[in-house]
């Protein structure tokens, strides 16, 4: 379908900067085919990719989406029955078609959005109402994602951007004057949110773009400086602001095919024609986004191709994440922090322009580029806040930019378990276990726990939690409290009561005696004597079920209802004297230990040991 033509004047002259792959959807009418090119914007040349489709199709103004991940092209074209069919072309220029949209609509805007990989298109009905759907690119399902407002909308068509949550669209809405124009920015998160940014009277929008790398609206404005002395100026446009004019005006310059631009490294390009020019001639136009610089190709584009989209298949873009956030002196994590498009290779990518960066206490490194996904460490000191990073990619001529934004939450104390209630005998141990371990987003500094009024010790595992009660006493209860201290110096408290009762458990030892060389054989080394019952209890000897200290050996411990026995020998050289064993009991909740001693005095048959010595 042939564009319809909007009148620009420009100066001529321009520089023109290295270019990545710039392509076209174009319509050959010589063949009635839609077909994929690749052109240069130098030269203008165009050299076809892949078959086409032949004896197709019309394709709207502003009708036309790329996927630079799959560098596949879209295209909503007309069916047969008044509705619209979504078109596929893959990288190698082979089209297909996905689906249809149904009848009674019609498209005045088409985008992709990268960071969902989805379709973005602005449909208006038959009765002239508009909404914002999004399309699935491999069924062509649709799903309403702004429904517009009840005033809504004259749409000003082939002026159509998808730029950082908003779908752009140049139009008026019904209740305002012809004649009028405003850009209508149309919130794609489901909100039914709409943005007006009113265009300065006398003014018109003849292109409109959003940079893939570093994101921001650009467009090319036309007015009248004087009667009949149209001009044209390169703008940046901030949505809910205004315009900012780059560069100077240019005068008599060209005319504008609308639904045709493309943003290419530091340049928007653009279809027009030279003021000097038959009608029917168009050429590509390159305006340099920091000085507004305008340069043409040096030929005319063939005049048989209709060019029905501009796109950069090689843009390197970059992406950054939204919702990052790190808690005050948590513990570093990775994170993915952006995406980067790269598919002329590997790229370069900086924080605040190095390797690392830290503002507000807030620190970004390790800075990791894998399969288009940038990840980082991302760690917050204890007096961190909310900061803002500058990322930047490079890869050969290409550069791309964007601002990183993570939140900072204040550091929260660390979590302890809670502790039960706790019952032990006077003078016993117990070990008191937690809920939950002590657990911090950061680290945990100290873990302390006291039991004021008690006579007994009290200690605590600062890993586990575990409080162990030793010698418990007095009589009465008490009120143990556990405190862990994070690395920020927050802290959290558990409490507990101890009920200390009764006699408790009564470990008394009885010293055994041996001659060196003896035997082994049974004697008994204690008595035990517990409110709750002794039988219960388990005995140990220096933490295991046997010991030999200095040639003597205790082995074999019962508990015969509080009567404590053990198998003991003493060798031919223990040595005389007493040998000491550190004898105790546990039932589970509590415990009790206290010194056994083995006095080792000279055999009795000095030739004992000679004989068989032990």
């Amino acid at each position: 379908m042939i564009k319809k033509i909007v009148w620009l004047l420009c100066l001529l002259g321009c520089a023109t900067s290295l270019r990545a792959e710039l392509l076209a959807l174009t319509h050959d009418r010589l063949s009635a085919t839609e077909q994929l090119v690749e052109l240069d914007p130098a030269s203008g040349a165009a050299v076809a990719i892949g078959p086409g489709l032949v004896g197709c199709c019309e394709v709207g103004l502003a009708a036309t989406a790329f996927n630079p991940l799959t560098r596949e092209l879209f295209a909503l074209t007309a069916d047969s029955v008044g509705g619209l069919r979504l078109r596929k072309f893959d990288p190698t220029g082979v089209a297909s078609t996905v689906g249809t949209l149904g009848p009674g609509q019609r498209a005045v805007g088409f985008a992709f959005e990268l960071k969902l990989s989805r379709l973005l298109a602005a449909l208006i009905s038959q009765s002239g109402e508009l909404r914002i759907v999004a399309i699935d690119p491999l069924s062509a399902t649709v799903s309403t994602v702004n429904l517009g407002s009840s005033d809504c909308c004259v749409i000003n068509a082939g002026l159509s951007a998808f730029d950082r949550g908003q779908f752009h669209l140049v139009g008026r809405l019904r209740s305002e004057p012809s004649g009028s124009s405003s850009l209508l920015s149309f919130s794609t998160s489901g909100d039914n949110a709409l943005q007006r940014t009113v265009i300065p009277a006398g003014s018109q929008i003849a292109a409109l773009h959003a940079d893939p790398a570093g994101g921001g609206l650009y467009a090319l404005v036309q007015r009248f400086s004087a009667p009949f002395v149209p001009e044209m100026q390169l703008a940046s446009v901030l949505p809910g602001s205004g315009l900012t004019p780059i560069g100077q005006a240019h005068a008599n310059c060209c005319a504008i095919a609308l639904g045709n631009s493309a943003i290419d490294g530091n340049a928007l390009q653009a279809v027009g024609r030279r003021a000097t020019a038959p009608s029917s001639e168009l050429s590509l136009m390159s305006i340099n986004l920091s000085t507004g610089a305008l340069d043409f190709s040096s030929a005319p584009l063939a005049a048989n191709r209709v060019i029905n989209g501009l796109f950069v298949g090689n843009v390197l873009s970059l992406s950054p994440r939204s919702g990052i956030s790190r808690q005050q002196g948590s513990a570093s994590q990775s994170a993915i922090i952006a995406n980067v498009l790269n598919p002329l290779g590997a790229a370069l990518v900086t924080v605040n322009g190095g390797a690392s960066a830290t503002s507000n206490g807030l620190s970004v490194s390790n800075l990791s580029l894998s399969n288009g996904v940038l990840s980082a460490d991302v760690v917050a000191s204890c007096t961190a806040s909310s900061s803002a990073f500058s990322l930047s990619a490079s890869s050969g001529a290409q550069q791309a930019s964007a601002t990183l934004n993570i939140a900072v939450l204040p550091n929260s104390p660390p979590s302890l378990g809670s502790y039960p209630v706790t019952n032990v005998g006077l003078g016993l141990a117990v070990v008191v276990s937690p809920s939950a371990a002590p657990l911090d987003t950061g680290s945990i500094s100290s873990v302390t726990a006291n039991a004021p009024g008690m006579s007994g010790g009290v200690a605590v595992n600062a890993t586990s939690g575990e409080v162990t009660i030793s010698n418990a006493g007095p009589v009465g209860g008490f009120s143990v409290s556990v405190t862990a201290t994070d690395n920020c110096a927050s802290s959290s408290t558990q409490s507990f009561n101890l009920n200390v009762s009764g006699a408790g458990a009564l470990l008394t030892p009885i010293a055994a005696n041996r001659a060196q060389g003896s035997a082994s054989y049974r004697s008994v080394i204690g008595t035990l004597n517990a409110a709750n019952g002794a039988g219960n209890f388990t005995l140990a000897v220096n933490g295991a079920s046997s010991a030999l200290v200095n040639g003597v050996e205790i082995k074999g411990l019962q508990n015969n209802n509080g009567i404590l026995s053990a198998s003991i020998r003493a060798g031919c050289f223990a040595p005389l004297g007493a040998s000491t064993f550190t004898l105790s009991a546990n039932d589970g909740a509590q415990s009790a230990s206290v010194s056994l001693a083995v006095v080792v005095s000279a055999g009795s048959n000095p030739n004992w040991c000679s004989w068989w010595p032990r």
